[in-house]
C-alpha cells in the first residue's frame, strides 16, 4: 500500500520501533468562533447552485431571502457556505444550530463536512414547509459529520420554485460548565503483589484522595487463587468507596479478540451477582508496525472495541485509553476519538505532558466532542521514568539522487543507504529529526505537590463538563516522587516555563 511517511524512534537504551503512515488528504483550513453564540447571518456569504438551477440571494439587515427555479427533473439547491468555499467553520464547541425562517414549498436543510462535500455529499438536517423555528441538537450531527470542518447549509427544494427566508441561522452554547469536584484515579499493574500489598495499595489511594483504580487483570495461566484475590480486592475497593476497573489489552487485539473477550466473561463469572464497576480496555494498536497503512488497521480496531462492548453488556462500564493524537486520524470520514467515544462509556486520554497548557490543548478535542455527546473524559499525567528518544521522519523521495534511505517492500526493511536502481524499492529523505526528552513527558523526578499542583492547574483552565478527573501512571512510580520539591528545583522549572 502507499506510505506517506515513516517514523523512527530511537530510545536510549533499547531498540528502536519504527511506524509506518499512509497516504492521508491534508485537513482544510478551519475557523473557530470564539463567542457563545455566532450569528452565521451577520454577513454575506457565497451561494452557489447546483443541479441546473439558479437562484438570486438579497441580504437584507441579517436576513437572507434566496429565490430558486429550476427546468429539469433532476435534483438541485443551493449550498450556503458557513464561512468560505476555500474553508470551513469548527462548530464542535457548540450545542445547537438554531435556523428560523419560511420557504414557500417543502424544502429539506442539509449540511456538508469537509469529507462530504468533498465526495459532493450531504446529510439531511430537517425538512420544513411554511414557517419554521428549530433548535437542532448538534449531536445528532456529531455522529454523521466532523463538526470540526462543516462547511455549508444545503437547500434541497421538492418543487421547481421554492423561495426561502433565513431570519436565523445561529450556533448556539447551553453554557453548562463543570459543576463537580474534580476526581483522582490511578493505573497500578502489579496484581501478582495483591496477596501481599492489597489493603496497603488501598490505604495509598485513600491517602491521595483517589476513587478510581485501574488494575491490571491477571493472567489468563495464572493460578485460581490469584484470580481469587483479584475478585476480593475488586471487593475491599468498593467498600472503601473506590472504583476499582478491571484493566487488559494489546495491540493483536485487533486481530482476534476473542481471547481476550474470553478472559473478561472468566472475570465476569467469578465476580458473580455483583456489579464490576467496569472495564478499561489499554489496546495501543498503533505499536503494530504496519497499522498506519491504510485504513484497515482503524477498522478492525473500532471493530474490536464494539465486541468488547457488547460483551460487557448495558450494565458495565467500558473504558478505552487512547492517545491524544487519535483526534487527527480519521477513519470512513470519521475522527477515530470519536468514533471511540460513540461505543464506549468514557475514555481516557494518554496527555503525558509537564506542559499544562499543551495537556489542555492536545486534549481539547476530545473534551469538546465529550461536551457535546456526554461522554466522560479522564486525562492522564506520567510519573514513571522515561528514556531520553531520537526520532527520525522519512518521506518519500522520487529522485534517487536525493534520497536518503529507501524502503526495501521485498525485505520488508527501511536502509540507510542510496536506493538501488531495481524494482521495489521506494526512496526516502529525512525530513526532519527531533529529540523527545522524559521531562518534556514525565513528572519523574519531580515531586507529589508538582503532580497536584499540575492537575490542580489543568482542572482550573480547562471548562469542560466532560472532564470527570485526572489519571496518573501509575501508582507506584507516584508514590516514589518525594514529598515536595527542593526549592532549587522550583525555580529551575519556572525559568524554563
Amino acid at each position: 500500500m502507499a506510505i506517506q511517511e515513516i517514523e523512527i524512534t530511537y530510545p536510549k537504551g533499547r531498540l528502536p520501533s519504527i511506524s509506518l503512515k499512509g497516504v492521508r488528504p491534508p485537513l482544510p483550513y478551519t475557523f473557530r468562533p470564539s463567542r457563545e453564540n455566532v450569528n452565521l447571518l451577520a454577513s454575506p456569504k457565497e451561494i452557489v447552485s447546483f443541479g441546473g438551477s439558479e437562484h438570486k440571494a438579497d441580504w437584507e439587515k441579517e436576513r437572507l431571502v434566496v429565490r430558486m427555479q429550476t427546468e429539469t427533473r433532476r435534483p438541485y439547491g443551493q449550498e450556503l457556505f458557513l464561512h468560505r468555499q476555500d474553508s470551513s467553520l469548527d462548530a464542535l464547541s457548540y450545542d445547537v444550530l438554531h435556523i428560523r425562517g419560511e420557504v414557500s414549498s417543502p424544502l429539506t436543510f442539509a449540511v456538508a463536512d469537509a469529507a462530504a462535500r468533498q465526495h459532493e455529499n450531504n446529510v439531511p438536517l430537517l425538512s420544513v414547509i411554511g414557517s419554521f423555528d428549530v433548535r437542532v441538537p448538534l449531536y445528532s450531527l456529531a455522529r454523521r459529520v466532523d463538526l470540526r470542518y462543516l462547511t455549508s447549509l444545503v437547500l434541497l427544494p421538492q418543487e421547481k420554485t421554492n423561495t426561502v427566508t433565513l431570519k436565523t441561522l445561529a450556533l448556539e452554547q447551553s453554557g453548562h460548565r463543570r459543576e463537580y469536584k474534580p476526581r483522582l484515579g490511578f493505573w497500578w499493574w502489579e496484581y501478582r503483589d495483591l496477596p501481599d500489598r492489597g489493603d496497603a495499595v488501598l490505604d495509598e489511594c485513600q491517602r491521595f484522595a483517589c476513587t478510581r483504580l485501574f488494575v491490571q487483570m491477571p493472567a489468563t495461566e495464572d493460578p485460581p487463587t490469584l484470580w481469587t484475590a483479584y475478585v476480593q480486592f475488586l471487593r475491599s475497593a468498593r467498600g472503601r468507596g473506590i472504583e476499582a476497573f478491571a484493566l487488559d489489552g494489546y495491540p493483536e487485539a485487533i486481530h482476534d479478540p476473542t481471547p481476550l473477550v474470553k478472559k473478561i466473561e472468566h472475570l465476569l463469572a467469578l465476580v458473580g451477582d455483583e456489579s464490576l464497576a467496569g472495564v478499561q480496555l489499554d489496546i495501543e494498536p498503533y505499536l503494530l508496525e504496519d497499522f498506519f497503512v491504510g485504513e484497515s488497521g482503524f477498522a478492525r480496531y473500532l471493530a474490536a472495541i464494539s465486541r468488547f462492548k457488547e460483551a460487557l453488556g448495558p450494565h458495565i462500564r467500558l473504558s478505552v485509553a487512547i492517545p491524544f493524537w487519535f483526534t487527527s486520524q480519521v477513519v470512513n470520514n470519521r475522527p477515530v476519538a470519536f468514533s471511540v467515544m460513540d461505543r464506549v462509556d468514557e475514555v481516557t486520554v494518554m496527555s503525558y505532558r509537564t506542559n499544562i497548557e499543551e495537556v489542555r490543548t492536545f486534549s481539547e478535542d476530545t473534551l469538546r466532542y465529550g461536551d457535546i455527546a456526554n461522554v466522560p473524559v479522564w486525562l492522564a499525567l506520567e510519573t514513571r521514568a522515561l528514556p531520553l528518544e531520537h526520532h527520525i521522519i522519512l518521506k518519500l523521495e522520487p529522485h534517487r539522487e536525493l534520497a536518503d534511505a529507501y524502503l526495501d517492500r521485498a525485505t520488508r526493511r527501511v536502509v540507510f543507504a542510496s536506493p538501488p536502481a531495481r524494482d521495489g524499492v521506494e526512496g526516502l529523505r529525512i525530513s526532519s529529526r527531533f529529540i523527545v526528552r522524559p521531562e518534556q513527558l514525565t513528572f519523574a523526578g519531580r515531586s507529589r505537590q508538582a503532580v497536584q499542583t499540575a492537575i490542580s492547574s489543568v482542572m482550573s483552565i480547562t471548562p469542560n463538563r466532560s472532564l470527570v478527573g485526572m489519571v496518573i501512571h501509575d501508582l507506584d512510580g507516584f508514590c516514589a516522587l518525594q514529598e515536595k520539591e527542593a526549592e532549587s528545583t522550583v525555580r529551575q522549572h519556572l525559568i524554563e516555563e
